[in-house]
């Protein structure tokens, strides 16, 4: 089963839909600069398994590789978003991030809102 980008996002976006729960909590660590990477990651991979798609994980280099694309991971609870852009984007890959929503005014991405605080977005890296 080939997966696009498009579906990484809203497959992701239910996913942080269904724990709500536990982004409430995170939102109170916003001055603490926690990053929720990993477990935004443990979390897709979960949701990926669950439906069949197969991707490998990679610890150097990019997060995800789906075998015809190549995924950044990025989150955090902080505002960050210059983070997000110098960090995700340096593979020259797009970058999946998990963040406040506070934190997409400068990026310009395409994202889903998961409620008042937080969405996922997907930067495409420039052309």
């Amino acid at each position: 089963m080939s997966i696009e980008k498009i579906d990484i996002l809203d497959i992701a976006t239910e996913a942080m839909k269904r724990r709500i729960d536990v982004l409430n909590i995170l939102k109170t660590y916003e001055d603490k600069g926690l990053g929720i990477e990993g477990w935004f990651k443990c979390e897709l991979l979960y949701e990926f398994d669950k439906r069949g798609i197969p991707v490998m994980v990679q610890n150097k280099g990019p997060d995800l590789n789906f075998g015809h694309m190549e995924i950044e991971l990025k989150g955090a609870v902080g505002k960050v978003s210059k983070w997000i852009a110098r960090e995700g984007l340096k593979y020259g890959i797009p970058v999946l991030y998990l963040g406040r929503t506070e934190s997409i005014k400068d990026l310009n991405p395409e994202y889903r809102v998961i409620n008042e605080d937080w969405v996922v977005g997907l930067i495409e890296p420039p052309k």
